[in-house]
């Protein structure tokens, strides 16, 4: 019945956690680790987008001091 409810609503991390430990109780190793790999991939961001609180610069990686407005420890994730 949850991979039937799953078809339907792709993006449920509610089914998808009820599926983890429905896994779990009939001691399915390979279902839990998939599914639990399945939701890590959908929950974890690939990249971060880090913006000086200052001025708005925008930047892939967290700096200490904004290359635009040379302030000191304004990023923010």
């Amino acid at each position: 019945m949850l991979p039937d409810g799953l078809e339907q609503n792709q993006e449920s991390l509610w089914l998808r956690r009820r599926l983890i430990r429905m896994y779990h109780d009939v001691h399915d190793v390979d279902g839990v680790l998939n599914m639990s790999r399945d939701v890590l991939s959908r929950v974890m961001k690939e990249s971060y987008e880090y913006s000086c609180s200052s001025c708005g610069h925008i930047s892939r990686e967290p700096m200490w001091v904004c290359p635009q407005c040379n302030k000191v420890d304004t990023f923010n994730v």
